[in-house]
């Protein structure tokens, strides 16, 4: 089944559209049996995954509480700025990814020149340039989907934050999501990633952890 982001809640729209996603895609073959077919999770537009919104809430929780086996990130080629952000955050997750270019007859059109080899290079995913209404790209896309690959795009922050997230990632180690990328909702105040350090780690690790947390806001002021 599918699982479509709205409302600020997830909703199940049923086998069909999966099934024609999927055979859109030529050269994926659909399982034999409904239980094999995979989940795909997809939520509202979003511009960070500290969220904002009820619909930007959406994409977080898909990443922290629904275990995704990888992450397609669309973003619009003639404002790629904007995406660049969201996928450095999104990497430090340590789950496969491709990034989709989309809109790219409107770029071009802008005089907007991306080199997707030089990105793809930096920062260790495929970038796919598509022209959705078209269905252009979709055989690239479905070849980067086959095997899409870890992100290697690292960031470094000042020093007081660099070493905060030292401590955390320490606490977190044996979490279900990458340390790092759950240090950086902590610190971002997320009560989401909060929750799930204590049910996963226990009352005493989350203590600690805001202990940390605490202290770097402390230094700031």
């Amino acid at each position: 089944p599918t699982v479509r982001g709205g409302s600020g809640r997830s909703r199940c729209d049923g086998i069909p559209v999966v099934g024609r996603m999927l055979s859109a895609l030529k050269g994926v073959p659909l399982p034999s049996s409904v239980e094999d077919l995979p989940w795909l999770i997809d939520p509202p537009g979003t511009a960070t995954l500290f969220p904002q919104s009820e619909e930007e809430m959406v994409a977080r929780d898909a990443l922290l509480l629904m275990d995704p086996g990888a992450i397609i990130l669309v973003a619009d080629e003639k404002n790629l700025g904007r995406s660049l952000a969201l996928l450095l955050h999104a990497a430090q997750f340590q789950l496969p990814m491709v990034v989709v270019l989309n809109m790219a007859d409107e770029a071009r059109l802008q005089g907007v020149t991306v080199d997707t080899d030089l990105l793809s290079e930096e920062l260790g995913v495929d970038f796919i340039r598509t022209v959705a209404l078209e269905g252009r790209g979709v055989a690239g896309l479905t070849r980067a989907l086959l095997k899409p690959r870890l992100p290697t795009a690292s960031v470094t922050f000042p020093e007081a934050m660099e070493s905060a997230l030292q401590q955390l990632e320490a606490l977190l180690a044996g979490t279900r999501i990458a340390p790092r990328a759950l240090a950086l909702q902590l610190l971002g105040g997320d009560e989401t990633a909060a929750r799930l350090v204590k049910a996963e780690l226990g009352a005493q690790v989350l203590a600690d952890a805001r202990a940390v947390v605490d202290s770097l806001a402390a230094g700031s002021a």
